[in-house]
């Protein structure tokens, strides 16, 4: 049962590092991986011995307390990153989605506050796909709209749908 599990989770690719986020599609695909090496147990049972002598009830509660753990554990992790991260003072890493122009500027604002780490800028106007893997790319967590993009624009909701942080820039005069 545990290789088939372990291979399962290698083929839905859930061995590829930290979830910076949370999301239903991640559950959703430990979920799948688990179903999977479930069925294929049932079907290896059934194939040697005709599923005699197994309890289906038993399957289940493998499944669900496999699937708990996964999640469990992997949730854990991420947590204990964003825990030491914070301690150890590390800054946030952040992309602007908006004009290479505004760097110079939003670059000294970050210097100042400290908790950020600006890794560079993104183009508004792409194809929202091409955006998220290019945020990801870059390893960020937080995007600042440097663009007075509304709330439902697709670029903003692929992004948040991805586990994005957003956060709107605005502008102090002095």
């Amino acid at each position: 049962m545990v290789g088939f599990k372990v291979a399962a989770l290698l083929l839905f690719r859930l061995y590829r590092g930290f979830w910076r986020t949370i999301h239903f599609s991640d559950v959703l695909a430990v979920a799948k991986a688990l179903l999977a090496a479930t069925t294929l147990v049932v079907l290896t049972a059934t194939l040697l011995d005709r599923f005699e002598n197994h309890s289906r009830g038993v399957i289940a509660i493998d499944w669900l307390l496999s699937f708990l753990a996964v999640v469990a554990s992997r949730s854990f992790l991420r947590f204990l990153r964003d825990a030491m991260s914070r301690l150890s003072g590390r800054r946030q890493r952040a992309l602007l989605l908006g004009s290479e122009g505004l760097l110079p500027l939003l670059t000294k604002a970050v210097e100042d506050e400290g908790r950020l780490e600006l890794l560079g800028a993104l183009a508004p106007g792409g194809e929202p796909a091409a955006l998220v893997a290019a945020a990801r790319e870059r390893e960020a967590e937080l995007v600042l709209l440097g663009e007075p993009l509304a709330d439902d624009d697709p670029q903003v909701t692929a992004l948040l749908g991805a586990g994005f942080q957003i956060r709107r820039l605005g502008v102090v005069l002095e």
